[in-house]
């Protein structure tokens, strides 16, 4: 697992494998809002079990900010399984 803590080494772990844990998706998305111009936060969900902590972003998409998951949920793809939702949606 990568260390959830430093996102570029997350990142690097992305994109050089191609693969990893929920922080690594996390944080290789993180790494392409940011340098695309996006304002962007890592949000931990954290259940006090370290095998139900996951990572998404919260990225600002012009005026409003979107709760953003970039991890895979099945072995084939299918984009139903990435989400983009409004903060007003999961409140």
């Amino acid at each position: 697992h990568t260390d959830p803590f430093d996102i570029l080494a997350g990142a690097y772990r992305g994109f050089q494998y191609r693969t990893g844990d929920c922080f690594t998706y996390c944080a290789t998305a993180y790494v392409l809002y940011q340098r695309s111009g996006f304002q962007v936060m890592k949000v931990t969900r954290d259940e006090n079990a370290s095998d139900l902590k996951h990572y998404w972003n919260y990225v600002k998409i012009e005026e409003g900010w979107y709760h953003c998951d970039s991890m895979l949920r099945q072995a084939d793809f299918d984009a139903a399984s990435l989400w983009i939702v409004a903060d007003r949606i999961v409140h």
